[in-house]
């Protein structure tokens, strides 16, 4: 029975990924312009002020908020679940441990 693996160039691109998706969260993070919280809705992420994606896992919810960062979406974000989440919130919680 053949396994299906990953070759080592799909091993590395991913990798690279990772690396330039926690680069640019260490960055902002570090400029003080990326905020996050935990609300019932999920894990609410802005940028600059701008909410940029909610999602049940934070892993994902900061890769959904690259893509649209880099993508010029930063608006893009009007569902119901954002503004229960950020209507809800008196203030941006930064944490500064990934849970």
């Amino acid at each position: 029975m053949t396994k299906n693996y990953p070759d080592d160039s799909q091993s590395r691109a991913a990798a690279e990924e990772d690396g330039r998706i926690w680069r640019w969260f260490s960055e902002l993070y570090g400029n003080g312009r990326l905020r996050w919280c935990k609300s019932t809705e999920g894990w609410l992420i802005a940028v600059d002020g701008y909410p940029l994606a909610i999602e049940q896992d934070f892993g994902v919810a900061i890769r959904i908020s690259r893509q649209r960062y880099f993508s010029g979406r930063r608006r893009g974000l009007n569902d119901d679940a954002v503004r229960r989440s950020t209507d809800r919130l008196s203030g941006w919680v930064v944490s500064s441990t990934l849970v």
